[in-house]
């Protein structure tokens, strides 16, 4: 490494709408260095990196490349320079294959003018991917991959470009420890030949381990840059973060006896085979397992976004955010405040109007009842009838729709006593005989009915204990063959964060509040109308809970940081109050003091009842906050651990199956 810097950003500033990004940062980089770049998500590391690279523009600052100060406008003119970057978020085209990618723009031409050397193309492609040590078919569609292994594609194609600076953002997020060695000894490979690495990680132990120095931001402002050999771990967390972030090592355990999912011989074509485990109300169950082990595929059956070819799901119901308190009494349904209204004017207009005729005085039905019935024509009675009959039809197609506990009963009442109206009121209508006194009294016994049954089943909902509304009953559910949909897992109390935030986790293009009460919006929306001051109260209620850093709750979510992103997506699915909750590599992507943030969230959620399966990629993530381990290798699994007695090699033998026989045989309790 030389003393003259092969690459000087002098006072940069940048600024979105609401978001001072940086201010006044520098950074400088020599020849053959590995830089780390660290900071919370926010600091701008990512901003300053899309500086460099032409994506953005600075608003103020200057870029020395080589000596000499450069404009960069673009991507193009970054890497006609040498810089190339591997973006956070993937940049791969998941509908070409593999070489294609690699090449984007820059294919080998062919012998006539105008055509592509495909041949030379894929056997370059090769030679990159063999140089980091994968063996993956350049032919292969991108989207036919692992994560993990998309990821080395970027790297591959970043190498391709021959860059004398090569900025890796989050490289090492999706991959197993394996990929991430092979990827380090290229590091230093090009280390060795003078070429300079900028490397963005939230794991603290890559940092030590690959890095020559580190330049560490906060807030959008530059804290500190010197060699790694000077510093600590804690140091650099305390210059991140501007204070102390600790993990409680002595949590305690939320763990209760009663079971709130049980997975029994789950299947899944090409994914997963015979898995069976139970899921405990306030256990935190941790799934480990290397890439390709079946682990994502595993939650996305459960949660119905993958078809299950056999096994069987059995889910206790309740809300575990009242769990503690026991059972409340539910408000008053509409459908059956209407089924009773409809019922008491059915009774009180027999009752209270002259609908009937005796000897040309007109009289109520009050007036038969005291004179113990008399002849009368009621022609006025075939104007009601039918209007009351079509309202507990709609009552009871309502409420068989519904199916929630407490509104079938009043509304089936309601309407078997307007049957009975109907029924002797088209009796009148096509009798020859003239009506009775009977005839009267019995269309106002069915009246009565009407109200007495409606009122029984609103009594029985409104004072009779069961669970919250919004939950289908309060014992197992089994459920064949998993959920064919997401919204049937919805519906049982199940949320799923998925792996990528951006693909499959948020609506980038709407505000942070409208991201986060998604799932509410059917709960929120009366007549088709949103409340949007309640939309506000409740997204910033969580806003709040987790510290989620944006301008406004009317900032569009593709403007926050990935870090902030992620909170978004995991608000989401608490504003359900979920019974069980898949969170598949929660903090991917997320800074040391915002991941300490969201491990005290899942133990809050545990203390609450709520049971939680995490996926997870790093080992000691999983054996610091799972209360068990479960090991998944190639689609099955592979072992049970206890944390608190088991090491992370014996976690590690199982995946890779070099572990004796953990006796579960796909079976975990």
């Amino acid at each position: 490494m030389t003393d003259k810097p092969l690459l000087h950003m002098a006072h940069i500033s940048k600024a979105f709408p609401g978001v001072q990004a940086l201010d006044d940062v520098e950074l400088t980089v020599y020849p053959g260095e590995i830089l780390a770049l660290v900071g919370e998500n926010g600091a701008g590391k990512s901003t300053l990196m899309r500086i460099l690279n032409g994506v953005y523009s600075p608003d103020r600052g200057e870029i020395v490349w080589q000596g000499r100060r450069v404009e960069i406008h673009s991507p193009r003119d970054a890497q006609a320079l040498g810089i190339s970057m591997i973006h956070q978020e993937l940049a791969l085209i998941p509908y070409l294959n593999v070489g294609k990618n690699i090449y984007l723009g820059r294919e080998p031409e062919g012998p006539l003018p105008g055509t592509v050397d495909w041949g030379r193309l894929y056997a370059q492609a090769s030679q990159q991917l063999e140089r980091l040590g994968m063996k993956i078919d350049p032919r292969a569609p991108v989207r036919h991959l692992p994560l993990a292994q998309q990821q080395m594609v970027e790297v591959a194609k970043a190498l391709s470009l021959d860059a004398r600076l090569l900025v890796m953002d989050e490289p090492t997020s999706s991959l197993t420890d394996r990929e991430v060695d092979i990827l380090f000894e290229q590091m230093r490979v090009l280390r060795a030949q003078g070429i300079s690495i900028i490397f963005i990680s939230h794991r603290l132990e890559e940092v030590f381990e690959i890095a020559d120095r580190v330049t560490v931001l906060r807030d959008g402002r530059l804290v500190d840059s010197r060699p790694i050999a000077e510093l600590t771990t804690e140091q650099i967390i305390r210059m991140m973060v501007g204070r102390e972030v600790t993990e409680d090592a002595d949590r305690p355990s939320h763990r209760q006896p009663e079971v709130v999912l049980e997975v029994e011989d789950l299947s899944a074509p090409e994914a997963i085979q015979g898995i069976s485990f139970r899921l405990h109300r306030g256990e935190i169950l941790g799934v480990a397992g290397l890439v390709g082990a079946g682990r994502t595929e595993l939650a996305e059956t459960i949660f119905g976004l993958r078809p299950a070819s056999s096994g069987v799901l059995r889910l206790a119901q309740g809300n575990p955010g009242q769990a503690a308190q026991g059972t409340q009494r539910p408000r008053l349904a509409w459908p059956d405040v209407l089924a009773l209204a409809c019922a008491l004017v059915a009774l009180l207009a027999f009752f209270l109007l002259p609908w009937f005729r005796f000897e040309g005085a007109a009289l109520t039905g009050w007036d038969l009842l005291r004179s113990g019935g008399s002849p009368y024509t009621a022609p006025a009675i075939l104007l009601l009838v039918p209007a009351a009959a079509v309202g507990g039809l709609a009552l009871t197609l309502w409420g068989v729709l519904d199916r929630r506990a407490g509104r079938i009963p009043a509304s089936l009442a309601a309407f078997a006593g307007l049957v009975g109206l109907l029924y002797h009121a088209l009796y009148l209508v096509q009798s020859s005989r003239q009506p009775t006194g009977q005839d009267g009294l019995d269309l106002l016994g069915a009246g009565f009915w009407v109200t007495l049954l409606a009122a029984v089943g609103l009594v029985a909902q409104r004072f009779l204990p069961r669970r919250a509304a919004g939950h289908a009953a309060q014992a197992a559910v089994a459920v064949p063959r998993g959920f064919r949909h997401p919204s049937e897992a919805i519906r049982h109390g199940i949320g799923f964060v998925p792996e990528d935030r951006k693909a499959a986790g948020l609506f980038l293009h709407m505000t942070v509040a409208t991201n986060i009460i998604m799932t509410l919006l059917g709960r929120l929306a009366r007549w088709g109308l949103i409340p949007w001051r309640r939309v506000d109260r409740i997204a910033g209620e969580f806003v709040r809970r987790l510290d989620i850093r944006t301008p406004s709750l009317q900032q569009q979510v593709q403007n926050l940081s990935g870090g902030n992103q992620q909170k978004v997506v995991i608000a989401r699915w608490l504003t359900l109050e979920p019974r069980v909750l898949i969170l598949d590599e929660p903090t991917r992507g997320i800074d040391v003091g915002a991941k300490a943030e969201i491990h005290r969230l899942m133990q809050q959620l545990a203390g609450r009842g709520v049971g939680i399966l995490m996926i997870s990629s790093e080992l000691p993530e999983i054996m610091t906050v799972s209360d068990r381990v479960l090991v998944m290798r190639e689609g099955r699994l592979a072992g049970e651990f206890d944390p608190r007695t088991a090491t992370q090699d014996e976690v590690m033998s199982a995946a890779m199956g070099t572990a004796g026989n953990t006796g579960h045989n796909g079976k975990a309790t």
